[in-house]
């Protein structure tokens, strides 16, 4: 309560750095979401975009101000970033378990991670992917479902477009997670079904085959992974879409450096490159692209 309420900076501080805290000890989370921690985690993130959205204006009208002021300014806007990382970081540790899990996305996580993006804080995207990641460990497609349809997919694609590598790690895993559930494969390659923009499926192939570009193991493991469950999907273009976005040459680019991969992961890449030579459309691409010396 007094979390939400607060209007102190340096208590509010010490309010967020205690729930982080309480966060990861697993058997207190469903206690804690009962006592309305969550909520109070949320409110307060809503409160820190509305808070950015306006911060340009404010920055404008202080500029003028002496150099006291603009050191005060950067300490209170350090200080407010803080709070925003460890309760985004309490969000995360909730999402671990299974039932407070489910409760953060019932109450709206997802679409306030999407906004929380937006803003250019490396830390606090450092948050968001790990988030993000803890939501997608779920289980059930129809939990994936609910947090793809809220925006969760968008938000992982969105959070790439960088290059901290810990955030790579941690989108690289939710993506995985994501597309390991095979029903929902279809309906997010099915033209018009509406469970996501259709440009995201052909954003979803794009991302992935860029992060096989990556020379980290963790990143070159699960979206391995992801392209092989991609190159498995039967619907008639997916596997066009894959070819002629470069899934052939990403193969074999990964695939000349095989001494550092383990023998699993050589095996999805021939599984990837059998099912991507049943493209009929650009069987050419097979030969273009060296599979043959893959």
């Amino acid at each position: 309560k007094a979390f939400g309420e607060s209007n102190n900076p340096e208590g509010s501080l010490i309010c967020a750095l205690t729930l982080c805290l309480f966060s990861f000890t697993r058997e207190v989370r469903v206690e804690m979401m009962e006592q309305g921690a969550g909520r109070a985690a949320l409110a307060v993130v809503k409160q820190a975009i509305e808070s950015m959205g306006h911060g340009s204006a404010a920055d404008d009208g202080d500029r003028d101000g002496g150099s006291d002021n603009g050191s005060t300014q950067s300490n209170g806007e350090g200080l407010f970033m803080d709070i925003v990382c460890l309760t985004v970081a309490t969000l995360t540790n909730l999402a671990l378990t299974p039932t407070t899990r489910t409760l953060i996305i019932n109450d709206g996580v997802v679409p306030i991670i999407l906004s929380l993006i937006e803003h250019d804080d490396e830390p606090v995207k450092r948050a968001c992917a790990a988030t993000m990641r803890g939501l997608t460990l779920d289980d059930s497609t129809e939990i994936i479902t609910e947090i793809v349809q809220q925006g969760g997919l968008e938000a992982i694609l969105r959070l790439c477009n960088v290059t901290d590598m810990l955030i790579l790690r941690n989108c690289s895993a939710a993506l995985c997670n994501i597309l390991a559930h095979e029903s929902l494969l279809d309906d997010l390659f099915t033209p018009g079904v509406g469970l996501v923009d259709d440009t995201i499926a052909q954003t979803t192939v794009n991302v992935v085959i860029d992060l096989l570009r990556s020379n980290d193991l963790d990143i070159l493991r699960t979206c391995t992974l992801c392209l092989y469950n991609l190159s498995c999907i039967t619907i008639e273009g997916c596997r066009e879409m894959l070819v002629a976005a470069g899934a052939v040459a990403a193969c074999v680019r990964v695939v000349a450096d095989i001494e550092f991969l383990p023998q699993e992961v050589r095996s999805l890449y021939a599984g990837t490159l059998l099912n991507l030579s049943l493209s009929r459309q650009h069987s050419d691409r097979m030969h273009t692209d060296h599979a043959m010396q893959a």
